[in-house]
């Protein structure tokens, strides 16, 4: 049964979802009032408007896309999640539909329907960042650490550049952990990370590997290794805490360097000569060879 423009216009005010119909040059020809309400615009903000111009513009080029396909033929439909900017400048995540009814002569456009999934995207987001991270620190965890070492490995011979891991472990942890408990313990991890972060190069990856130990990539010139090991020698050269509780404490490295290998096989030979540090008196940084 054919609506008629009053009964579709009806139909669309009252759906939960958001409804817009555009033209096939994607000006916005109407918008329903669950449009103007999820996103926070009045009607004649948005009527008149070329619709791309309200998506994020890492999103532009595939929603174009998708609506070119729509236009080859009535009834085409296509449908993906994209960013869109509400009144107040927040982009949200809508699950948008865009379907061609330019053969319907109550429609004459293409109709994009959408759902709001703000929250389900940064649900699903944050839970895909907890299976990467460490909980306590926020750094990347043994899973991303493989990842990037992976990557790393792939990318440094092309740019000439070797690839340094450095394995550390806190000297005389456990016995803070003892004395001052682990309440204490944690912050102490956390203070280091975020110097180890804050002291390294955006490019280069540190992760907590577990308990006191974490792990440092970085793509290097062969030649540049005393750089890096005297970065991470400057983040234990001063106290972490404050005035109530300051730990000076120290770290055992071991240091790696190669331009191809087996990930886990690098991560065993730094930790070999991590181990030989701590053998040697601790912090200080032990250099491996891959045939260690």
């Amino acid at each position: 049964m054919e609506l008629a423009p009053d009964g579709f216009r009806r139909l669309v005010e009252l759906a939960d979802e958001l409804v817009a119909i555009v033209d096939e040059s994607g000006r916005i020809l109407y918008v329903n009032e669950t449009t103007e309400r999820v996103l926070g615009y009045h009607r004649r903000e948005l009527v008149d408007k070329v619709g791309f111009d309200f998506v994020h513009p890492d999103d532009v080029a595939d929603v174009a896309a998708d609506f070119l396909e729509v236009l080859k033929a009535p009834g085409t439909r296509r449908q993906r999640d994209v960013r869109a900017r509400d009144a107040e400048g927040t982009w949200r995540w809508l699950e948008l539909v865009q379907t061609n009814r330019t053969d319907d002569p109550v429609v004459a456009g293409v109709v994009v329907s959408c759902r709001d999934v703000t929250k389900r995207k940064l649900a699903t987001e944050f839970l895909a960042h907890q299976a990467l991270h460490d909980p306590l620190t926020g750094l990347p965890n043994r899973v991303l650490l493989l990842d990037r070492l992976m990557q790393s490995l792939a990318r440094a011979p092309r740019d000439e550049r070797a690839v340094a891991v450095v394995f550390l472990d806190l000297d005389g942890f456990k016995a803070i952990n003892d004395e001052h408990g682990h309440p204490a313990g944690d912050a102490l991890l956390t203070a280091v990370a975020t110097r180890l972060r804050t002291s390294l190069r955006a490019a280069d990856t540190v992760a907590r590997y577990g308990g006191d130990e974490f792990v440092i990539v970085a793509e290097i010139h062969p030649a540049a290794s005393a750089v890096l090991i005297d970065r991470v020698h400057g983040v234990f050269n001063r106290p972490f805490g404050d005035a109530g509780l300051a730990f000076d404490i120290t770290a055992s490295g071991g240091l790696m360097i190669a331009v191809e290998g087996d990930p886990e096989e690098l991560l065993r030979i730094a930790d070999g000569a991590m181990y030989r540090a701590k053998a040697n008196g601790g912090g200080h940084i032990e250099v491996a060879l891959q045939s260690q």
